[in-house]
């Protein structure tokens, strides 16, 4: 049954039976519990007996389909997401069909512009004229020229390419090829803010048709792109992580574009990560698959260490543009204006006087982190979540990032009416605020969550960008990666050292990969770029070795202490996480976790793996969050094989106690946060 339901039911064959052949993969409508609406499931095996009295089984309601509806090699991968990622087998299959066929409607062709329900032709999709190939350098003809050749077979390659080598171009040459063999390629992008860029990109290259599938299209649209994909009208496939499940009738080669995005985990429902689940399905779909970045994840560098992946590098920026040069700013020693240093302000104003763009990088948004009382030390704190609130100027409130709750403005400190009421911390509103006092004659484009909500208002930015004029782009994470702004020669990073205290061990890795990414903006065409790095923390070793020794033996570093600390990719992680609006309930769940695993050792007489180890219970960092408070806790071994087996047999007991409804609870596979 479609869902978080555990499974499989069995269910008697409808009465009559229908005139077609009944198969594994067709949609049905069935009675379920209490409700009185009919429930859609999926077949999944067909039998001649039940454990169940016969007398006992219910009868389908109605074969929603003549045919499967997916093919084989989903119905293996829906399987493997089950045991993976250790979620109900509903769960999986809904990941694969549109709300659409969830909801039971026909897998038929719907209208589009009033007209009658049709099979488009493969024009109906057009695009600009072809543009042509652009000249290739002798690494990009390599890259090409590898990959195109293990066509046809399951393999894997790891695309390591600085930013501005051209990998882009590397992709679009390789897919002219699968298109040549009659076959479709899949492309997953990390952010619907990089789908138009890829798309126009595409569009020019290509007149066939193109899918495009991410949440920023509406759900009629997506339908008709996932028909066009499933049916093998759309050569091209371009999406986001859910894209990962979209049929294909003919695939030939999948893509995960800037590989160790952290977009591609999913952090609600399925916790799959869409990159690990391409991999798998490239292994079924007997196809190959590239992963590319400039900064490939330290998993994907193990697995070239292990020679499960192929590297191909990319050491060189593509046409004139030359690597650009970085520079660090100790804000210690000179002074600084809403996190801006002299330096950091003179350098753009030499930038923007040659008729140059600049980008500023700050991962906080608002106009200040913390709102807080000089008398008594009162901060502004929220109601439902273990954090600050972030006062936003321009609207004059206080928001939680979290809940996303919004409160007036206090006029005077709650606990001893004290004013005024001090902003502490910097937001790229405060920033926005003093650029544009500093540069009146330049436009600043900002481009974060509280400006760019709609893709509309994304698209408008990117093309004021992409004129060329002067100006001074200012964003968080949305303009980090994958964006080709030929005009920006000065890249500011305004602040990164809370990276260096954070809690998660995956925080230094990530820095590095920002640091790289944001740089890389700079200088990708004739003109020289500059990076300039405002830290506290100019010696910091990681640091360095990065500055100095570039990614790859940055990289290098950290697996050497990940090994040393048995940490992924050295070990395998499953983390428990529970919640509930009690603040005790989820600590007591996972302690039961926890004694039930010993009780299982020593009850059914199971070995665990022999480097097992169950870390906690203890409350999240953010423990309580939305009104609930939160625990976990997490099972490391070497052994991922029997990490798994422990954890099914842990759920078989959770799922047989009423212990299972004192919280909510998820098992997540490979974790990329402890949040």
């Amino acid at each position: 049954v479609l869902g978080p339901v555990w499974g499989p039911f069995d269910y008697l064959p409808p009465d009559p039976l229908p005139e077609h052949t009944l198969c594994v993969g067709m949609r049905v409508s069935v009675p379920f519990g209490k409700k009185s609406a009919p429930a859609i499931g999926v077949i999944t095996g067909i039998n001649s007996d039940s454990h169940c009295p016969t007398d006992k089984l219910k009868r389908v309601i109605a074969i929603l389909d003549t045919v499967p509806i997916l093919p084989a090699s989903l119905f293996r991968l829906s399987e493997w997401l089950h045991h993976y990622y250790h979620c109900p087998p509903g769960e999986a299959w809904n990941l694969f069909f549109p709300k659409r066929l969830r909801s039971g409607k026909p897998n038929e062709w719907p209208k589009r512009a009033g007209q009658k329900k049709q099979q488009p032709s493969t024009t109906t999709l057009t695009a600009p004229p072809q543009s042509p190939a652009l000249t290739l350098n002798a690494d990009q003809i390599t890259a090409i020229n590898t990959i195109t050749g293990a066509l046809k077979k399951f393999h894997a390659f790891l695309l390591e390419g600085v930013t501005g080598s051209g990998k882009t171009e590397v992709y679009l040459q390789m897919i002219e090829a699968v298109i040549q063999k009659g076959q479709q390629a899949l492309i997953l992008v990390p952010e619907i803010a990089l789908t138009p860029q890829t798309l126009s990109r595409f569009q020019a290259r290509f007149s066939c048709p193109l899918a495009v599938l991410h949440s920023g299209v509406s759900e009629a649209t997506r339908f008709y792109h996932w028909k066009m994909a499933a049916e093998g009208l759309a050569p091209i496939v371009i999406g986001t992580r859910s894209a990962a499940f979209v049929p294909l009738k003919n695939p030939g080669l999948f893509v995960v574009d800037e590989e160790h995005d952290l977009s591609f985990k999913q952090h609600s429902g399925v916790r799959y990560a869409a990159r690990d689940v391409l991999m798998m399905r490239a292994s079924i779909e007997k196809c190959p698959i590239v992963l590319g970045s400039a900064t490939p994840s330290l998993e994907s560098l193990y697995n070239v260490q292990q020679q499960k992946y192929t590297l191909v590098s990319l050491p060189n920026r593509s046409g004139l543009a030359q690597a650009p040069t970085v520079r660090l700013v100790n804000p210690r020693n000179e002074k600084t204006v809403s996190g801006i240093s002299e330096t950091l302000k003179r350098k753009i104003a030499e930038h923007l006087g040659k008729h140059r763009q600049v980008l500023l990088f700050l991962n906080r948004r608002g106009y200040a982190t913390v709102l807080f009382c000089q008398s008594c030390g009162w901060k502004a704190r929220c109601k439902r979540c273990d954090a600050h609130l972030v006062y936003h100027h321009k609207k004059n409130c206080l928001k939680c990032h979290h809940c996303l709750s919004t409160t007036a403005l206090p006029t005077s400190c709650p606990d001893c009416q004290a004013t005024p009421l001090k902003p502490v911390g910097v937001g790229t509103e405060k920033v926005e605020n003093i650029l544009l006092e500093w540069f009146p004659d330049y436009p600043i484009v900002r481009i974060d969550r509280d400006v760019i909500q709609h893709p509309e208002a994304l698209q408008d930015a990117l093309t004021q960008i992409h004129t060329g004029a002067p100006l001074i782009i200012l964003g968080t994470q949305m303009i980090s990666k994958g964006h080709h702004f030929k005009n920006v020669t000065l890249a500011g990073i305004v602040d990164i050292d809370a990276a260096f205290f954070s809690a998660d061990f995956r925080s230094q890795e990530r820095l590095g990969q920002l640091i790289v990414q944001v740089g890389g903006r700079a200088g990708r065409a004739e003109h020289a770029g500059e990076v300039l790095l405002q830290t506290h923390f100019p010696e910091h070793l990681l640091l360095t070795t990065l500055l100095q020794s570039g990614y790859t033996a940055f990289a290098k570093a950290l697996l050497a202490e990940r090994k040393l600390m048995a940490l992924p990719p050295f070990s395998h992680h499953i983390l428990w996480q529970a919640e509930s609006k009690h603040p005790q309930r989820a600590i007591d769940f996972l302690s039961w976790i926890k004694d039930k695993s010993q009780q299982l050792t020593e009850a059914k007489h199971m070995d665990p793996p022999a480097d097992l180890q169950i870390l906690g219970p203890i409350p999240a960092l953010m423990e309580k969050r939305i009104g609930h408070y939160r625990a976990q806790l997490i099972i490391q071994t070497q052994d991922r094989k029997n990490l798994h087996i422990w954890v099914k047999h842990l759920l078989a007991q959770v799922q047989t106690s009423p212990i299972r409804t004192t919280a909510r609870w998820v098992v997540n596979t490979d974790p990329q946060e402890v949040l």
